[in-house]
């Protein structure tokens, strides 16, 4: 086995001599695999990386000079100390797991097209989708980072082939699991077709076929049933404000959980409130006639001077650790496998069992009408609204406080 090299073996190497001259000598290291340290007959060192191609064939890698610094020393911008020489070895090698050639993306890089790298336009793409509003570009634009760019993400956009992309989504739902290859594919596709559009020699390298994952199959359709949600009520009824009555708020108003926790007191204006389109995931105004229970939990939560917050802990932001919510509801409650957005589905089970359409229904969830109907039908349904929220919170009420059905007799 190869020997673990250290840094003063590095600096005491000498090359072999044959018949009484020097010649290159490569010292591998068994600390790294394909490590090697080549010393040339005329002192100077390096570092390379054996490989084999995915064709195949052997090929080399070369890293850089080799080169032992001093503490305190300033580092040569060209040089390689043993660790960072393993490091770079060991990026060349995941590459190549990847299916990926180190040697010939090393060589793509060094292309003078930066303004048309995979990178660089994923970032252009994804910066106007966020100045435009899309609220998903800048997650997005993480997963790309994270899980992209170091793979292809300095190669040119023409560089980019569909076999590339189909290797790193095998990566990802191997390490991820399918969803977040999906996820990841979906980024990949926003920005080639991005790219198409500016570029008319461009084609897209992608087909149909390549999601990992059935959106359908994985559908959540998970409530909470009565039991379960008489449980959960009562738990966040025990819990101090906001995190008790933003609970029960999210369960008689059924809104999606940010934009809840962001309600600002000057929404709310005679039992109405008014979500601004700037805090909306559909980027529409939305307009919610409150039921007087929904009112009573907003009046329970003290109001903290200074705050335009309704759910809050110091004032300055909103509340955020959903996380922590959910586990003490779940420990409280005793009920599990359920998430905060599922409250959205219960309301909207609830709101059918007491009878209301499922037109108002769904826009009480901030849903618009369906089809050309929400083209051409411009009423807000506030009156509709307001008669399907009361019915929801008194259908809650059975529910969570159920009466005796027992009718005392007189003596």
């Amino acid at each position: 086995m190869a020997k673990v090299l250290t840094d003063l073996g590095v600096k005491n190497a000498k090359p072999r001599h044959h018949q009484g001259k020097a010649v290159i000598t490569e010292i591998p290291d068994g600390g790294c695999r394909g490590l090697r340290l080549v010393l040339h007959p005329s002192g100077h060192r390096s570092w390379i990386v054996r490989y084999r191609r995915p064709d195949g064939r052997t090929a080399k890698l070369t890293l850089g000079s080799a080169i032992i610094v001093r503490k305190g020393d300033p580092m040569p911008e060209d040089a390689l100390t043993l660790a960072l020489a393993r490091k770079h070895a060991t990026d060349a090698l995941h590459q190549l797991a990847l299916g990926i050639d180190p040697g010939i993306e090393k060589a793509a890089s060094k292309q003078p097209t930066t303004h048309t790298t995979f990178e660089r336009v994923a970032t252009d793409c994804f910066t106007r989708e966020a100045n435009r509003g899309l609220r998903s570009a800048q997650r997005q634009l993480h997963d790309l980072e994270r899980l992209v760019f170091p793979v292809f993400g300095r190669r040119p956009m023409a560089a980019v082939r569909r076999g590339d992309v189909v290797r790193l989504l095998d990566s990802i739902e191997d390490e991820h699991g399918a969803v977040m290859a999906d996820a990841v594919l979906a980024g990949v596709r926003k920005v080639m077709n991005w790219w198409s559009i500016r570029d008319e020699n461009y084609a897209v390298p992608l087909v149909r076929g390549m999601r990992r994952s059935n959106p359908k199959e994985r559908a959540r359709s998970r409530i909470l049933d009565d039991d379960e949600l008489r449980a959960v009520w009562k738990a966040a009824s025990e819990m101090e404000a906001p995190y008790g009555p933003f609970l029960q708020f999210l369960l008689l108003v059924g809104s999606r959980r940010r934009e809840a926790a962001g309600m600002r007191r000057d929404e709310v204006r005679n039992g109405i409130w008014t979500l601004p389109a700037s805090r909306s995931k559909t980027k529409q105004e939305v307009v919610k006639s409150l039921s007087r229970a929904a009112q009573a939990v907003l009046e329970r939560v003290p109001q903290i001077a200074g705050s335009e917050f309704v759910f809050t802990l110091g004032g300055g932001v909103p509340i955020n650790s959903f996380h922590l919510l959910k586990e003490i509801i779940d420990e409280r409650s005793g009920v599990s496998g359920w998430r905060l957005h599922d409250c959205r589905r219960t309301v909207r089970t609830l709101l059918s069992r007491a009878n209301v359409s499922a037109d108002i229904a769904g826009r009480c969830l901030g849903h618009a009408l369906p089809s050309i109907r929400g083209v051409y039908d411009q009423h807000d349904y506030v009156p509709q609204m307001k008669l399907a929220f009361e019915a929801l919170a008194a259908l809650i009420e059975t529910i969570v406080a159920p009466k005796p059905n027992v009718v005392p007799l007189r003596g």
